[in-house]
């Protein structure tokens, strides 16, 4: 998470401006959500992959391995509806049987499982273009610009910054644990790992208590005050996202 925060911060379109980034992810990605047609879901996934690698300068190689996290999940949830249970063999393009019972799938399975999969992940990669090529704090701003509850913007900081704590808390025990060889066999792994399990809440949970006391020492009353950046490069204009989802909404009607 920390790569990625790093790569947002110096992406090519970091200094875009965020409520259109965000109003055309968003948008899209609910296009994507309700269109019933492969060929939007594929090709929102491409032009989204375009710009987050090419026009965001995101490196490929950290784009890729972003896409596979999803995919393992991915996977195994498509297979439960490509290969379930037959009322026959008729059709089946392969199938066992298991006490008196066939399990295989068929071509209305494989293709229902292969629409979900680019769906998702065509929805996936919305959200990776914006987190890729926007900081977390231009994400807040534009949520402001647009009316969001102040309430669920101070809980989205706060978290995104405990999550940080977490991360560096970890890393920490871990780096603790290896200088005394608590990872040299599997047996010590797994004594390292359940010390860290039980140690990682307490002592994220007191770093965390820390720095609320110390956002209260300094006047804190429920809303972070931050310098606010209204020098944003335009990406795309409110009509020019218009057109295109429009387009995209046409698209899925004729395919």
């Amino acid at each position: 998470m920390l790569n990625i925060d790093s790569y947002a911060y110096n992406s090519k379109l970091s200094n875009s401006n965020p409520t259109e980034k965000l109003l055309f992810s968003l948008s899209t990605m609910f296009l994507c959500i309700y269109s019933n047609s492969i060929y939007i879901y594929i090709g929102i996934l491409l032009f989204m992959s375009y710009v987050a690698v090419v026009k965001g300068g995101v490196p490929l190689s950290l784009y890729l391995k972003l896409l596979l996290v999803p995919t393992a999940f991915l996977i195994t949830g498509v297979l439960t509806i490509a290969i379930n249970k037959l009322d026959s063999t008729t059709g089946a393009l392969l199938y066992i049987e298991v006490f008196n019972t066939y399990i295989g799938s068929t071509s209305e399975s494989l293709f229902a499982s292969l629409k979900i999969f680019c769906k998702s992940l065509g929805a996936v990669s919305c959200l990776y273009f914006l987190t890729v090529t926007t900081p977390m704090t231009n994400i807040l701003l534009a949520l402001k610009k647009l009316k969001v509850p102040a309430l669920f913007i101070e809980l989205m900081s706060l978290v995104y910054y405990f999550i940080f704590i977490l991360l560096n808390t970890s890393a920490n025990i871990i780096i603790s644990q290896n200088s005394r060889l608590g990872y040299l066999n599997f047996k010590s792994s797994i004594k390292s790992i359940t010390l860290l399990c039980s140690n990682l809440f307490i002592k994220s949970y007191k770093r965390s208590f820390d720095t609320f006391t110390a956002l209260e020492a300094r006047g804190y009353t429920g809303y972070l005050n931050v310098i606010e950046e209204d020098n944003f490069k335009e990406f795309l204009s409110i009509p020019k996202i218009l057109f295109i989802e429009s387009l995209l909404i046409i698209l899925s009607i004729l395919l």
